[in-house]
């Protein structure tokens, strides 16, 4: 099983240089994010290689629909390095919580704080937490298939998006990112591609007000889902080996690196639970599961 780190994954190739890790935990340092803030007063991208204009495109989606809660609580689902987090701080949020299997260490970013499963099932637990804005970029392909040492569990990014709704607060956003295509397939154990049948189901819950890709934003939900550029793109074959056209890059991009952002609302008025149970799926997570002391976390690693 393939978990390493590549530096495609980062955004700079000084930044995959200066990454290191305690164990499996990834280190955040002052000097690792004052690189970070170098990038960003040169105008160059927080954006990963592998996943081309995907800092830009979260920056729009938080611009266009998230500006009444700039102020609030912010998470970041998964992450290896903090650009996702970088990208949040650049829009105007002013600490980042990170969750992770792996949790990063932070030595000496106040900004930034972190939590393992267990940290955040325990803070679920004892009613301390309750986010205004969840950013999960590249994560829930890769939950419960294994690659990063998590579970096996064919329902694992059902699992995270539970313990996602469960942490964030009624009206919150979540800003949700996966690999999309017309055709959905599974390449194990590295992720999925999802097409519209599990899209569905898995944003079920939430009210899905827009998305954006490539610097466009488009206003609505699935029903807008053929609106430019297209959310269910066909691709040249339908296994993973499927490629599309990137207009701005104008380049062709592997069908993984087709990520729009999703931007998804949980109901004002919703309760504790959402009624969505695909067999079972949303019963492993390690939030709801915390009592039981069945700790059956997910990972979620880009």
């Amino acid at each position: 099983v393939d978990g390493k780190t590549y530096a495609d994954q980062v955004a700079s190739k000084k930044i995959f240089h200066m990454l290191s890790f305690d164990g499996t935990r990834p280190v955040w340092d002052k000097p690792l994010m004052d690189e970070y803030d170098r990038i960003r007063q040169s105008g160059e991208t927080f954006s990963c290689p592998h996943y081309p204009h995907s800092a830009e495109d979260i920056l729009l989606a938080c611009k266009t629909f998230a500006n009444t809660i700039k102020g609030g609580e912010w998470a970041v689902w998964s992450s290896i390095s903090p650009w996702v987090e970088a990208t949040l701080l650049q829009f105007g949020v002013k600490e980042v919580t990170t969750v992770d299997y792996n949790e990063p260490k932070v030595v000496g970013v106040p900004q930034l704080k972190t939590f393992g499963q267990a940290g955040i099932a325990k803070a679920y637990a004892d009613g301390k937490i309750g986010f205004d804005g969840i950013v999960s970029f590249s994560g829930l392909e890769h939950d419960g298939l294994g690659r990063y040492g998590d579970p096996v569990n064919p329902f694992g990014d059902f699992s995270a998006m539970r313990e996602i709704w469960l942490c964030l607060k009624p009206g919150g956003l979540l800003l949700l990112a996966v690999p999309t295509a017309a055709q959905g397939n599974i390449q194990f154990p590295f992720h999925r591609i999802y097409g519209p049948e599990r899209v569905r189901p898995l944003i079920e819950c939430y009210e899905m007000i827009g998305r954006v890709w490539d610097g466009k934003s488009v206003e609505g939900g699935l029903e807008k889902s053929n609106v430019d550029p297209p959310l269910f793109v066909t691709l040249s074959s339908l296994n993973d080996t499927g490629t599309i056209f990137d207009a701005r890059l104008g380049k062709k991009l592997e069908s993984w690196q087709h990520q729009h952002v999703l931007v998804l609302r949980k109901p004002f008025n919703a309760g504790s639970e959402c009624p969505l149970n695909v067999r079972g799926a949303w019963s492993s997570s390690p939030v709801e599961s915390y009592e039981t002391n069945n700790m059956k976390g997910n990972k979620r690693q880009r």
